[in-house]
C-alpha cells in the first residue's frame, strides 16, 4: 500500500486532488494533509510517506524551504498553478510536475511514472543485493596431488564417497581425490539443489545421475557417471527415499 502525504494550502484543492487519486488508486492511504512549510517538516520528521504531492506556494512560504530544513529522498509530484518553478522542482526529488487545475489524465500519467520508477528501483535493489550477498555454499575444493595443490570447481564434482574414516571426491572425468572433511560437514556446505546425500556413504550431484533402477523395499539404485569403485553400490536408503524422490523431481 502506498502512503501519501499531500502538501497543499488550499483545502478544496487538497480534497479534490485526493478524490482524483482515490479514483485511480483506491487502495492508497492518505496519512496527512499539510498546508505549511513548518507543518510539513514536523510530519516528515515523524513519518516517512511513500509519495508526496506538493504545491509550491504554501501558507507560510515556498515549499522549497522544506528541503533546506529537512533532508529526505521521497519521490514528489508537484502540483502548482505556476510553471516557472519546474526547473527548481526537478532539483528536489520530483518525478512529475502538474499544473493546476490538475488534469486527471496527467495525474494518471504521473502516478504510472511513480509506480514504474518504484518497480525499477526495487528490481535494481534486488539485483544489487544478490550481487553483494555472500554465497553460503562452497564453490571450490582444494586437493593435493603429490606436492601440488589444485582447486576443483564444484561443477566438476560427480559425487563424494565416504569409506571408513576417509572421504573421497570423484570428478565427472573419473578422477578420485582424498579431501579433509566429513560427509556431515559437506551436507552443510553444498547447494541442496545440486547435491543429495542418498545414504551414509554417498553424496551425489544431480548431473552425475545416469539412470535409476527400482530396488528392494521401494528403494532406488542410482547409476552414476563415473561409476563408483566396486563393490560399492549407490542405493538410496529407505529413510531418505521420500526426500530423494522430491529432490529428483524439482
Amino acid at each position: 500500500m502506498t502512503r501519501v502525504l499531500i502538501i497543499e494550502d488550499e483545502q478544496m484543492a487538497a480534497e479534490s486532488l485526493w478524490e482524483e487519486i482515490r479514483k485511480l488508486r483506491p487502495e492508497w492511504e492518505l496519512i496527512s494533509v499539510q498546508e505549511s512549510v513548518q507543518g510539513s517538516i514536523k510530519v516528515l520528521r515523524n513519518t516517512t510517506p511513500d509519495l508526496i504531492f506538493m504545491d509550491v506556494h504554501l501558507s507560510d512560504g515556498i515549499s522549497f524551504e522544506i528541503f533546506k530544513q529537512h533532508e529526505f529522498s521521497i519521490p514528489i509530484i508537484f502540483t502548482t498553478a505556476y510553471d516557472e518553478y519546474a526547473i527548481d522542482a526537478f532539483r528536489h526529488n520530483s518525478i512529475h510536475y502538474l499544473l493546476k487545475p490538475v488534469d486527471p489524465l496527467y495525474l494518471k500519467e504521473a502516478i504510472d511514472k511513480y509506480e514504474a520508477s518504484e518497480i525499477s528501483v526495487s528490481k535494481a535493489f534486488e539485483k544489487i543485493s544478490k550481487m553483494i550477498e555472500p554465497d553460503p555454499f562452497q564453490k571450490r575444493f582444494s586437493v593435493q596431488i603429490r606436492d601440488k595443490i589444485h582447486s576443483i570447481p564444484v561443477e566438476d564434482v560427480a559425487f563424494f564417497l565416504g569409506e571408513d574414516k576417509y572421504v573421497y571426491l570423484f570428478t565427472a572425468e573419473g578422477k578420485k581425490f582424498l579431501i579433509d572433511t566429513t560427509l556431515r560437514d559437506l551436507e552443510k556446505k553444498l547447494d541442496p539443489k545440486l547435491f543429495f546425500r542418498i545414504n551414509r556413504k554417498f553424496i551425489v550431484s544431480f548431473g552425475s545421475i545416469r539412470e535409476m533402477i527400482a530396488y528392494s523395499k521401494s528403494r532406488v539404485k542410482v547409476m552414476l557417471t563415473p561409476e563408483p569403485p566396486n563393490p560399492v553400490d549407490a542405493v538410496v536408503s529407505v529413510e531418505r527415499s521420500p526426500d530423494f524422490k522430491k529432490w529428483i523431481n524439482r
